[in-house]
């Protein structure tokens, strides 16, 4: 539970509390399961096109020091699918 409630604030950009659950979780029992956990999470909510949620949990979790390259490499991922669309959008053309 309280890894979830640290990642729901990751998510809604509540940066500060998203930091502090994921430090203290990092001291407890589950501390080594959470880079698996963040990961498993991220790749969850990026198959379900949830790019800004998973974005955003990464970017508190590498911020923590939780996660490892491959966080870091998936959220390079993300930015650049997010810049591709981003750039589509803006190029398509107008229908009426």
């Amino acid at each position: 539970a309280a890894f979830m409630l640290s990642a729901a604030h990751s998510c809604n950009g509540m940066k500060a509390n998203g930091l502090k659950g994921f430090k203290q979780l990092k001291k407890s029992a589950i501390g080594h399961e959470l880079s698996f956990r963040c990961l498993d999470l991220a790749r969850s909510l990026i198959s379900r096109n949830l790019m800004d949620y998973a974005m955003l949990l990464l970017e508190v979790a590498i911020e923590c020091h939780v996660v490892s390259g491959e966080a870091r490499s998936l959220l390079f991922k993300i930015r650049q699918l997010k810049k591709t669309a981003d750039d589509t959008k803006i190029k398509a053309p107008n229908h009426k």
